[in-house]
């Protein structure tokens, strides 16, 4: 069974004045399958690395779900995580 990454209605962000929300990206949809490649591109403050954060683990989605090889990524330990995806930020 290949390695999967699907992301079905993602909405991630980061705290803003006064304790709200700023969402940056919203209603994301995507699957990658084990062995592709995919970079993240575009300008500056547009989600690139907390959507890179939140598929790592280290910070917390506003909503949507998260699968790898059809498991919530919250039901991942660290090391689960680790054997399955790799990130690079540059």
């Amino acid at each position: 069974m290949k390695s999967t990454l699907e992301i079905h209605n993602l909405s991630i962000g980061y705290p803003g004045k006064h304790r709200e929300k700023h969402v940056v990206v919203s209603d994301l949809n995507l699957s990658l399958q084990q062995g592709e490649f995919t970079a993240i591109i575009g300008i500056n403050g547009i989600g690139k690395s907390t959507l890179l954060r939140t598929l790592g683990g280290v910070q917390d989605k506003l909503g949507g779900t998260i699968l790898i090889n059809g498991e919530p990524l919250e039901s991942l330990s660290g090391q689960a995580l680790a054997t399955e995806m790799s990130i690079v930020l540059t």
